[in-house]
């Protein structure tokens, strides 16, 4: 509740509960800032049974001309689930005066190479890195939530195949290379 209500002067709520759902975007998907960057309105949906499905159009720099695809994640089991998928369908919904959605490139800018660097500023803007738990001396980046994801689900003793598959890593390798155990 309390990102509702605190921000900037520009848009007092819409900018912070935006990037707030990035922030949570990213953990839930485990995506990096160029997939981000190819999100254009209506690529976040929510279906009649509450799942919430994510249009993926672009992946690592380079590759942004792919078929896009769906990820999805099921309605939430959980009260705090159900809070962020509300946060999130709050968000992706929001528009400015003029019409232009929020959550998007009125956020972001429009030169995908920049978003991480973006994602990176409101981070260190709007988080308080004390009250995480992140390991002394950890470089935090927008890449950090692609590695916060992986790693605690590695911590919830889930299946590498299944770690692999949701992270879109091919070695095995790749994957532990993000799992972290303090994170």
């Amino acid at each position: 509740q309390s990102i509702l209500h605190r921000g900037d002067s520009e848009h007092p709520s819409h900018r912070r509960v935006c990037w707030f759902t990035v922030f949570l975007v990213q953990l839930l998907f485990w995506f990096r800032a160029d997939t981000i960057a190819g999100y254009q309105p209506g690529d976040i949906r929510f279906n009649a049974a509450g799942d919430m499905s994510f249009l993926v159009r672009r992946l690592k720099r380079g590759s942004a001309h792919i078929q896009p695809f769906s990820k999805g994640i099921p309605a939430p089991t959980t009260e705090i689930l159900g809070t962020i998928f509300a946060v999130i369908r709050h968000a992706v919904s929001v528009k400015t005066a003029n019409g232009t959605y929020c959550f998007g490139p009125w956020l972001w800018g429009d030169q995908p190479g920049n978003v991480s660097d973006k994602i990176t500023c409101a981070m260190d803007e709007l988080l308080d890195y004390d009250d995480l738990f992140i390991p002394e001396g950890s470089f935090v980046s927008s890449h950090s939530w692609r590695k916060t994801g992986a790693s605690a689900f590695a911590a919830c003793r889930g299946d590498w195949h299944l770690l692999m598959r949701w992270g879109m890593w091919k070695a095995i390798a790749s994957a532990q290379a993000y799992v972290n155990l303090e994170y």
